[in-house]
């Protein structure tokens, strides 16, 4: 296992029910629901397809909003960092300039969270792994396959994942003003300062493999979603788009060359 990767990515919704028939009409999701003492508190969601041995996989989760949300924090899809110690991890997020939001809570037999602000108010979540450790699929239809961070102020942006997690970031050659996120030779996400394309938002955004990307982001509108930025092209990488959910809940679709 592999310390200060994103490995996991969620939402909560306040119509629980509209919310999972939105996400599985895009992605082909079926459910696995997570119960503690007899209320639905959690869903899987997990690949439906006719590969063995990739369906049923879990790649992300969607639970309903059952709970107040913290007032001034911005409520999206939260990506996971993975930490051997949620406390000592809550400790170097504050001493890089964040803060915590809520005080670090077990979560059933899964593991272990915390819920922080970075440097620059962008929400991340803070994951000691017990018997979930996140998705082990990737950049297979339905399954995450890549995260970016968008930031408006990019160094104080670098200089805060590297103190909190020892990330260092690398100046993309391809992509103009995009920078990559590392840990080691292990590639975490994305950071950029185009802050219009998530109306203004300092947010991590989570991006789903698809095929037939424009279709898919028809499928969106037709389902009450909206585009919040793109489609895209990046030329010799792929096709990227952000859209809303029925909560305006962020999250991006992408299809690669």
């Amino acid at each position: 296992m592999k310390f200060n990767q994103i490995k996991w990515t969620d939402t909560f919704l306040d119509d629980f029910e509209s919310g999972r028939k939105f996400y599985s009409g895009i992605f082909g999701w079926q459910y696995v629901d997570q119960h503690d003492n007899g209320q639905l508190v959690y869903s899987l969601a997990c690949l439906n397809t006719t590969d063995k041995t990739l369906n049923w996989a879990p790649v992300a989760g969607v639970g309903p909003c059952n709970f107040p949300k913290p007032e001034g924090i911005p409520w999206n899809w939260g990506v996971y960092i993975l930490v051997p110690n949620v406390e000592e991890a809550i400790d170097k997020v504050t001493a890089a300039g964040g803060s915590s939001c809520r005080e670090p809570m077990d979560v059933m037999t899964a593991g272990r969270m915390g819920v922080c602000m970075d440097s620059n108010g962008a929400v991340i979540h803070l994951w000691q792994p017990l018997e979930h450790v996140g998705s082990e699929v990737e950049k297979v239809p339905g399954a995450v396959c890549w995260v970016e961070l968008v930031s408006r102020d990019v160094q104080k942006s670098i200089d805060f994942y590297g103190e909190a997690f020892g990330w260092e970031a690398e100046t993309s050659e391809q992509i103009e003003s995009y920078w990559y996120f590392k840990d080691g030779e292990d590639m975490v996400g994305g950071l950029h300062d185009h802050i219009e394309e998530t109306g203004g938002q300092e947010v991590w955004v989570p991006y789903f493999h698809v095929e037939q990307l424009h279709k898919k982001v028809d499928i969106c509108k037709q389902l009450g979603g909206s585009v919040v930025h793109g489609p895209i092209q990046e030329p010799g990488i792929g096709t990227f788009a952000i859209l809303s959910d029925l909560e305006t809940n962020l999250f991006g679709v992408a299809t690669f060359e």
